[in-house]
Order: C-alpha cells, then structure tokens, then sequence
C-alpha cells in the first residue's frame, strides 16, 4: 500500500508509519509499536501525542497501563474537509495581499511568423482593452513575407474591432506609406519594434528567422504605455 499520500497532506514519515502499525494491531501498548515498527521509543511516542492531537489516535486505560488505538481512517478525510474550510475562510485575505505583492511577470519566446501571430492572438484574449498600441522598427526593410504577417495580423485585430496606433521615427515615414492604422512620427527616438497591448508587451525582429518574445507584466507594460501615450501627443501625423 502506498502511504505517501498521508504524508503529502500533513502527516510526518514517524506519524504514518505508527497509525497503520496501529490500525493492524488494534488496542495495544506502546511497545508492541515501537517493536513492530522498528522505531525509537521517543518517536513512537512523540508520533502517539501528534495523533492524538490531530483527533487520529487515542488510548484507554487498563488499570495503570496506556493502550492506544487509530480511530478510524475516514475521520482522515473529514479533517481535510475542515482544513478545507478553515483555508476558504482566509482565502479573501490571502487574494487581497496578491493585489499588493510584487508583480509577477512571465515571458515566453515565439519563433517564426506563425508564432508570432500565436502571439497576437494571445494578447488579444488575454484583454478587454481596445487600443493596440505598436512602435515601428528602425530602418525595416519589410520582406514580401513580413507584408503577408502583417495583413493576417491586422485582419486578427480588425476582426476584433480593435483600434490600430502606432509611432514611428520621422526617418520611417515612406517607410509606412499605404499603412492602414493611424500612424504618427517623431523626431525622438523609439523602442524597437514593439506591440504594447493590456500587460503585454511583444518585442520582436523579422530579420533573418522572425522571432518574438512576449513579456506579460503590469509593471513592465505600465512604463511602455506610459512611454507610447507621451510620444503619442507630441508626435505629428
């Protein structure tokens, strides 16, 4: 029988192996335990009081001497129903104090344009906001390949109903000529190429082998938005 499980919801190695010695032997004294078990004295009886405590095991007493006895084990799992409930009461407290922790950030790297419109769609789902912020590269010379993505990739966000921004460098304006989402250009420099949308920020290069590493941080994505929305009200069209 394997009795790790006991030990994976609270019980001690010395506990689980003196409650099955206990349930095999019925009402019996200590010394048939620590016989049976091998164990030291003063485990076996540090094991008794634990069991005891968390409502396991009890004893009797016959004249002067202490027999012991497991209670039964469906009281096992009752005690995780209450232990259940005790963790939902303080499951509100522990979901407020995530609000004010540390920002947990993740980030994954996607490959190849098929990926990187995985990626999009990620994005996409993953928020309710409606204006997909994009910064342009510098100096891109967009690849026949590279125009294909970003038509499927504007079809994905118009489908979406999504409104289409982006901020490029003065020097990119011919660049971006017939570009279908509203553009404005600065003479301040820019991020790479970069799609900023809810906490996501999607940095990514389509030279050589397209690759894209998408970070999903509120903290990070926070000082991108704030960075595209200054540019955004200086820049001109």
């Amino acid at each position: 029988m394997d009795t790790g499980i006991l030990e994976q919801i609270g019980f001690s190695k010395s506990e689980v192996i003196v409650y099955v010695a206990l349930l095999s032997c019925g009402q019996t004294k200590s010394g048939k335990i620590i016989t049976k078990t091998g164990l030291q004295s003063s485990v076996v009886h540090n094991a008794l009081n634990t069991l005891k405590e968390k409502g396991f095991a009890s004893h009797i007493l016959e004249g002067r001497i202490k027999k012991y006895i497991a209670l039964d084990p469906k009281l096992i799992s009752k005690y995780l129903d209450a232990k259940k409930r005790e963790f939902e009461l303080i499951l509100p407290q522990l979901e407020a104090l995530k609000n004010k922790s540390v920002d947990i950030s993740s980030s994954e790297i996607y490959y190849g344009y098929n990926g990187l419109l995985a990626a999009t769609l990620k994005m996409i789902e993953s928020s309710k906001e409606k204006i997909w912020k994009y910064f342009v590269g510098k100096n891109q010379l967009y690849s026949k390949e590279d125009l294909k993505f970003f038509h499927k990739s504007d079809l994905i966000k118009k489908d979406r109903g999504l409104i289409v921004r982006g901020i490029s460098e003065e020097s990119g304006r011919k660049m971006m000529e017939g570009n279908k989402s509203k553009v404005k250009y600065t003479h301040l420099g820019v991020p790479p190429a970069m799609n900023i949308f809810g906490e996501f920020v999607l940095i990514f290069s389509l030279s050589d082998k397209p690759v894209g590493i998408l970070i999903n941080s509120k903290e990070i994505s926070n000082q991108y938005h704030e960075l595209w929305d200054r540019l955004w009200k200086t820049a001109k069209k």
